[in-house]
């Protein structure tokens, strides 16, 4: 193709000359310029159909539409590692068995589809992968009641997989801050969606790592995250922010607190502590668990492991029968009062973690009241 290049219009097609930087400007347009899939490629299952749009239609056979009132977050390491070691199908029963209206997914760590130079976040993007987790898909959203959003990277990165009832349907999602110009995040960490009464932002944060680099990324991160949540207070709007945090918010949040703090082990030192107590105070959230334990502090022991804990370290390394709570499930203080319980998986058992080294952690709401007023997303401000 010579220093033209075609685009076709509401009118039929024209030509767009690009001049002397043509080829730096193909490489523009095909990053924001998708390839949409044939529908014999869907039919063939070449590729992954993408998800329901931003706003999703209403289906005749749901009836009327609610807010989510029960949630999981899982930190899974791998949907692919999970599917090859045949662990696939405790993930499967085990969301059969809770039935939440919503789940968080996070390190999917499946490969984005990349079609003609462009890339799709929200399909799976090699047959091996597709095929699977193809299980996964079939018992819980073709044969189940959810609907599935993707938000894929690579392989070695991110990526999320949010899973929503039918009849919990949001009235808009993003997978990055407004304020990007992206629309997916670059690892696929990021899930928001609005709902009648409620905003459901699920993240699988950046781990604060020990380089400069790292440390800059992870500051910069919760400095996102912390503008985000100061809107919704703002707002007025009740959030629930839940996920791999990949932070302990407190000395009581992991087992052996002298050895993390001595190896300066990421999630639990003392800035990003801090930084967790301004974001929570800025969007005036609370920690659902701890408000569901009173007593949770004082059954805490010292270097021992705690049933609250959702990641441990596996058993060959330096990190073997230590633990840390960093999956949370944080809420507006307005949702106090409808909390009815918080849990964690993180028994004494492995089976509990379904091959991760993270455990799910669920909580349970209870419906709002009749006189509850509601801020609906056509309420809400357009996205800038």
């Amino acid at each position: 193709m010579s220093n033209k290049t075609r685009r076709r219009t509401a009118g039929g097609r024209r030509w767009m000359v690009l001049g002397c930087g043509s080829v730096s400007a193909l490489r523009t347009m095909k990053r924001f310029f998708q390839v949409v899939p044939s529908p014999k490629q869907v039919a063939a299952g070449v590729v992954a159909v993408p998800p329901p749009a931003k706003k999703p239609k209403a289906d005749d056979d749901v009836g009327p539409v609610r807010d989510p009132l029960s949630f999981i977050t899982y930190n899974c390491n791998s949907l692919f590692a999970r599917a090859s070691r045949q662990q696939l199908e405790s993930i499967i029963q085990y969301v059969l068995d809770e039935d939440p209206d919503m789940v968080s997914i996070q390190e999917a760590r499946l490969p984005a589809l990349k079609q003609g130079g462009c890339v799709s976040r929200y399909a799976i993007g090699k047959a091996k992968e597709r095929n699977a987790v193809q299980p996964l898909i079939k018992r819980l959203v073709e044969e189940g009641p959810y609907l599935h959003y993707w938000s894929l990277a690579d392989k070695g990165t991110g990526g999320t997989l949010t899973l929503i009832k039918r009849e919990c349907r949001p009235d808009r999602i993003m997978f990055n801050f407004e304020q990007e110009r992206e629309p997916h995040d670059s690892e696929g960490r990021i899930f928001i969606g609005t709902f009648r009464d409620l905003t459901v932002f699920s993240c699988y944060a950046p781990n604060n790592g020990l380089s400069e680099e790292h440390l800059r990324r992870r500051e910069l991160w919760d400095y996102r995250v912390m503008e985000f949540v100061r809107q919704m207070a703002n707002s007025g709007r009740n959030l629930i922010w839940m996920g791999d945090l990949n932070c302990a918010p407190s000395n009581f949040d992991m087992s052996h607190m002298g050895f993390f703090k001595a190896r300066k082990q990421p999630g639990c030192t003392d800035l990003e502590q801090e930084r967790m107590r301004r974001i929570m105070s800025a969007g005036r959230l609370i920690d659902a668990y701890v408000a569901t334990h009173p007593r949770y502090r004082q059954t805490v022991g010292v270097n021992a492991l705690h049933p609250s804990h959702t990641w441990r370290g596996n058993d060959a390394g330096m990190y073997a029968n230590k633990s840390m709570r960093i999956d949370l499930i944080l809420v507006s203080e307005a949702l106090r009062d409808r909390l009815i319980y918080c849990e964690s998986r993180g028994a004494d058992k492995w089976s509990s973690f379904m091959g991760s080294d993270h455990c799910p952690v669920k909580m349970c709401l209870r419906p709002p009241s009749p006189t509850t007023e509601s801020t609906s997303a056509e309420q809400l401000p357009d996205p800038q």
